[in-house]
């Protein structure tokens, strides 16, 4: 089904918008603390992404950033889409 397809490929990705470039160094070391894959960043978009896997919360994310002083703009949850899925299965 398309719902297992968007789950094989990493479930729903959190994406952090900081509110400076440096922002995404910092941001880097609480959110890798987390489990699962390393964390995927963009300083031109000053965005962080962490795979939703394994249990992480968007408040346990939200939490390492907030103790670690990072300035967080946005923070949402989004699910794969099928050309997310097309993508990452014939990569």
């Amino acid at each position: 089904t398309p719902y297992e397809l968007k789950t094989r490929v990493g479930g729903d990705p959190i994406q952090v918008a900081l509110a400076t470039p440096e922002g995404v160094d910092r941001a880097v070391a609480p959110v890798a603390a987390l489990p699962g894959d390393r964390p995927h960043t963009d300083p031109i978009e000053r965005t962080v992404t962490i795979a939703a896997r394994d249990g992480i919360r968007v408040p346990d994310v939200v939490r390492r950033l907030d103790e670690a002083g990072v300035d967080v703009v946005d923070v949402n949850r989004r699910r794969p889409t099928l050309d997310d899925v097309f993508l990452g299965l014939t990569a």
